[in-house]
């Protein structure tokens, strides 16, 4: 993979080409997107989250979730995180590194 960064420094090819390079080498990468449409009714109940709750993240992470749309927001990124329940892993090893 070093010799991949170099040829990028050296700008001989473009990052486009290179990326395409890259994900040619890993067979672990599909060559085109394989997602498809969620259906919604599968998914858990919306998550709401009490106050008691957003107060002690709030203390976590540091972040403001004082207002109404900070907290929609903390639910629509919980609802989105529960599409991961969906997702078939039947057979898949997991992963030791995200760069896999």
């Amino acid at each position: 993979m070093n010799h991949l960064k170099q040829l990028y420094r050296t700008s001989v090819i473009g990052r486009n080409i290179l990326v395409a390079i890259a994900r040619s080498l890993s067979s672990k990468v599909p060559p085109e997107p394989t997602w498809q449409e969620i259906d919604e009714s599968k998914l858990p109940e919306p998550t709401k989250i009490d106050q008691d709750t957003i107060d002690h993240l709030e203390r976590l992470a540091l972040v403001d979730f004082a207002n109404k749309e900070g907290i929609e927001r903390l639910e629509a990124a919980i609802r989105f995180a529960d599409q991961m329940f969906l997702v078939d892993t039947s057979g898949v090893e997991p992963m030791d590194s995200v760069l896999e």
